[in-house]
């Protein structure tokens, strides 16, 4: 329901994280996100999705899709999606990266080395989402990372 009407509305994409959560992006330009009209739905909307969906709406901007950080970190990302990962490891990196003061990927990877795997197993860990980044910001080997809850 938008101002009492019923009415139909798809958004424009479905993020379904590691964890299971979801959440709806609603991809529209600058110009037409500033209006009045919009704005109103769109408060509406998440109201909505919050409430009767359970899951959040967020807008973007097309500009900051095409600014590409997400984009390339989520390309990037991919291609490590179906490294295999020894849990045992897996558990012993995450255990010393969260006493690490401000740990980086390239630390990560040290990790994984030290222990006789792969450095392609540290970015597994963030295409997974054991490990968040700041996705604002193109993913390097010196990326902040931290341990997931």
């Amino acid at each position: 329901m938008v101002n009492g009407k019923s009415t139909r509305y798809t958004p424009d994409v479905l993020v379904i994280y590691h964890d299971k959560t979801c959440k709806f992006l609603e991809i529209k330009p600058l110009n037409k996100a500033q209006k009045p009209k919009f704005i109103a739905k769109f408060l509406q909307l998440q109201d909505y999705f919050s409430s009767e969906i359970g899951h959040p709406i967020e807008l973007i901007l097309d500009k900051d899709v095409r600014k590409c950080e997400k984009a390339s970190n989520m390309r990037l990302l991919y291609r490590f999606f179906d490294v295999k990962l020894d849990q045992k490891v897996v558990e012993k990196v995450l255990n010393i990266a969260r006493r690490i003061d401000k740990p980086t990927l390239e630390k990560i990877e040290h990790l994984f080395c030290e222990l006789g795997e792969n450095a392609s197993c540290a970015w597994a860990l963030v295409a997974n989402q054991s490990l968040k980044f700041n996705n604002h910001k193109l993913l390097t080997r010196q990326t902040t990372v931290e341990v997931a809850a």
